[in-house]
């Protein structure tokens, strides 16, 4: 699923949250329309326990730094690569428990 703003994402996580629950992984660009993917992965961290890969057109250290600090656990910078997102993804999901 793509949703493009933070209302719609939080409306959906309560809607479907066995969904997330599962997956346990969230894939957010940083620059949303009306909000930040950083507080996003905050809140769905600290309410879900979920892990994320931030997707931003920032990659200095300092942007990487703040992107693992909100709970991301990788930082790809645009463009992205199909295969690089896909490795990320499954370098994360390799990791989860069960």
């Amino acid at each position: 699923m793509i949703f493009n703003d933070l209302r719609r994402v939080f409306s959906k996580i309560a809607d479907f949250g066995l969904f997330f629950e599962k997956l346990g992984l969230i894939v957010s660009d940083l620059g949303l329309p009306d909000g930040d993917g950083k507080d996003l992965m905050r809140e769905l961290r600290d309410r879900d326990g979920l892990s994320g890969i931030a997707i931003s057109g920032y990659g200095m250290e300092e942007d990487i730094e703040r992107s693992r600090a909100a709970g991301f656990s990788e930082h790809l910078t645009k463009p992205v690569q199909f295969e690089e997102l896909q490795a990320a993804i499954s370098d994360l999901v390799g990791h989860f428990p069960g």
